[in-house]
């Protein structure tokens, strides 16, 4: 059966045994969904490996033009699994972990190896899965040796660690600490007989990237353009103007509650998604009034506790956030004609409003409890937009001896 409206149901099936959370299992619809679309237009609804391969192009255009990248390998996701199945009547669950066929697969003995590594291991299942592949990727090295685990040695490590820097050099936090998580466990199973430094294993600092903000007008303009005379218009314009009044996160948006919201005090009170810890939010008077238009006049009619809902059938919980958002912002930017720079999306509202008060110069400490921050630390990224305040920072050359040169004299 090739046809592409049952294919991908039957996956989604598949999806469902493997207990996913909401918002992961809303994704996978939303990419099939895409999926299907794409099918139905190009490929008269039949699935064949030559037409997937022309849907994986499209996907990696639009990668390359800057586009979501996490919604795009969601997609790729989806569509591998598609391909696995269609050929083998099972999904390549191997590709959802990281483990994709054919590349870095061990012995079964350091499969188990690693998954007892990782068991122990106090990470989330993100970094979990990325750590698994450089771990399998070290243990396909070492038995390409014609070595086990009880056959390491610093050489072997030091050989690991030289041959990745010339495959990938970017990676090479990922690298050391992978490592740091094996040598740790060989000792405690005291499959080494002496301790090693793990000091070594230190790679330098890892570069900051410096993401575009959007400038005042910018904001005005994406703003402006949104209709607010139809019931999405009034829920992307309340949705957009919360994120840049208030910097709160996308999944806080997403999961913000009818109750979570006081009129009178006109303050928002929620638990963040990231950090688990509460925070007591102003509200300006012209946000309150957007969310109170959408609410009144634009929400479904609908039981749920959340405020934004999905504007077609069935009416539940705005889910799916990440690339819904940044879809909606992207979509807003182009109809207002402001540029769509690289690394922008709907995270970049969190970092403007953190630029904008360290341009007001707002204090980091209130900086950082304005916006969430579990510390000081994390709201430092904002103070390097300040421009004014850095230039302030530069030494003059008083204390300095100038004996020759342009500045002699």
């Amino acid at each position: 059966m090739n046809d592409i409206n049952f294919l991908s149901a039957q996956v989604l099936k598949e999806l469902e045994k493997f207990n996913y959370s909401a918002a992961r299992t809303l994704n996978f619809q939303q990419a099939f969904r895409n999926i299907r679309k794409w099918f139905n237009k190009n490929a008269n609804g039949v699935y064949s490996d030559e037409s997937l391969g022309e849907y994986v192009d499209s996907l990696k255009k639009l990668l390359a033009e800057g586009h979501d990248k996490g919604w795009i390998n969601t997609k790729m996701r989806c569509a591998e699994q598609l391909k696995s199945y269609y050929h083998t009547g099972d999904i390549n669950l191997n590709y959802d972990r990281c483990r994709r066929k054919g590349t870095y697969i061990p012995s079964e003995q350091a499969l188990k190896t690693i998954d007892k590594i990782l068991k122990d291991a106090q990470l989330g299942e993100r970094t979990k899965n990325t750590r698994s592949t450089y771990l399998r990727k070290f243990f396909c090295f070492i038995e390409g040796q014609g070595l086990d685990e009880k056959q390491i040695t610093p050489e072997t490590i030091a050989a690991f660690i030289e041959k990745s820097h010339k495959e990938t050099p970017s990676s090479m936090n990922w690298v050391c600490c992978s490592l740091k998580m094996v040598m740790r466990h060989l000792v405690e199973e005291g499959i080494f007989p002496y301790e090693i430094d793990l000091k070594f294993l230190t790679p330098k600092s890892p570069g900051h990237r410096f993401l575009p903000c959007y400038s005042e007008g910018e904001i005005k303009q994406i703003l402006e353009s949104v209709d607010r005379e139809t019931p999405v218009g009034k829920r992307n314009y309340a949705m957009l103007l919360l994120g840049i009044s208030t910097g709160i996160r996308a999944r806080d948006i997403e999961g913000l509650r009818l109750a979570d919201i006081d009129w009178r005090k006109q303050e928002i009170s929620i638990i963040q998604s990231k950090t688990r810890h509460g925070i007591l939010l102003p509200v300006s008077g012209q946000c309150c009034n957007a969310l109170a238009d959408y609410i009144l006049h634009g929400r479904p009619e609908s039981s749920s506790e959340y405020v934004f809902l999905r504007s077609r059938a069935p009416f539940t919980r705005f889910l799916g956030t990440v690339p819904g958002l940044n879809t909606i912002i992207d979509r807003q930017s182009a109809i207002a004609g402001v540029e769509k720079k690289n690394g922008r999306a709907f995270h970049s509202l969190r970092r403007t409003f953190g630029t904008w008060l360290a341009s007001e110069e707002v204090p980091l400490p209130m900086i950082s409890q304005l916006m969430g921050h579990t510390d000081m630390e994390s709201g430092k990224p904002y103070l390097s937009f300040q421009d004014t305040a850095v230039s302030m920072c530069a030494m003059g050359f008083e204390d300095i001896p100038v004996m020759g040169g342009v500045y002699y004299g």
